[in-house]
């Protein structure tokens, strides 16, 4: 089954102008985008520990568009100078193509290899046979970004969940049980250009389980139905933060972002019953970076 990000559906939906005179079509693409992010995991009701920083470029095809190839270009001194321009994997599934770059230790790390440019050098070029290669004889488009500013949300993203209980690293929910409340921390969401992205997925087979996005207000938190969890199963939460700091749209009806991001990931363990929080065994902790391919190690 293809899969079309459904994040940044809704994030770049809720954010984009309107379509400019003279703009290209094309039906083979839903969105793209640039972007920086910061990576915590929490393993307790407040210990939010930073795991990396991270460089992620992106093109998601449309439901039966194709995306041939897409090559990113970047600043000078840059990683994408150094190694020259990288070619984003195309997904497997046929959904598009990505490039994600981490392992980085703190945002001086990352600005060294990404520096932040307001000049629209990181460019992205895709194809997809709609222009027959117009640019460089083989990309049909060239989007450019401006990822300026360290515009990071201040707030590193911490979750208060109110069915269970902390226990080394992960949390122990009941299932079935009640509904699940989870709360977040973000003091300084701005309702023009922020988005909260929250999801729950089993570790076992992907299965979603929650997804829900908001921009333009921030409820604060999500309330997950009983029955939700399956006892015996780990999952995987998601808290992501986004800060959207340009919306390129060269091409008609397609979303662009370009953003600047803080992201926890949590675990879940689903127990038959409460009172058996402490007593089950803990379950690995998945980092799941938005369903994308294994992100390349640091030059």
């Amino acid at each position: 089954m293809r899969f079309v990000r459904v994040f940044w559906i809704s994030l770049l939906g809720a954010v984009l102008s309107t379509g400019a005179v003279g703009q290209v079509s094309d039906p083979n693409i839903a969105q793209y985008g640039v972007g920086k992010a910061h990576r915590y995991t929490q393993t307790g009701p407040s210990t939010v520990t930073a795991t990396s920083y991270a460089f992620n470029a992106f093109v998601d095809a449309t439901a039966n568009g194709v995306i041939n190839a897409a090559k990113l270009y970047g600043p000078l001194n840059s990683y994408l100078d150094a190694n020259g321009p990288q070619d984003l994997t195309v997904r497997g599934d046929n959904s598009g193509a990505d490039f994600t770059v981490t392992g980085y230790v703190d945002t001086n790390d990352l600005n060294a290899a990404f520096p932040n440019d307001s000049s629209g050098n990181y460019r992205l070029r895709i194809d997809t046979g709609s222009a027959g290669g117009s640019i460089g004889g083989t990309y049909d488009h060239e989007i450019q970004f401006n990822l300026g500013g360290d515009a990071y949300p201040a707030t590193i993203p911490l979750l208060t969940i109110d069915n269970g209980a902390w226990n080394s690293g992960t949390y122990m929910v009941g299932a079935p049980d009640a509904v699940t409340h989870f709360g977040w921390n973000f003091s300084d969401y701005n309702s023009t250009t922020d988005v909260v992205v929250f999801s729950i997925r089993a570790n076992n087979d992907g299965t979603e389980i929650a997804r829900v996005q908001f921009q333009g207000s921030n409820p604060g938190g999500y309330t997950l139905a009983a029955d939700a969890l399956l006892a015996g199963v780990d999952y995987t939460g998601e808290l992501f933060f986004a800060r959207i700091v340009d919306n390129p749209s060269d091409i008609s009806g397609v979303q662009g972002v370009a953003y600047y991001s803080v992201e926890t990931t949590f675990a879940i363990q689903a127990v038959p019953e409460p009172s058996t929080y402490v007593l089950m065994g803990v379950g690995a902790l998945m980092i799941w970076w938005w369903r994308r391919r294994a992100a390349r190690p640091r030059a």
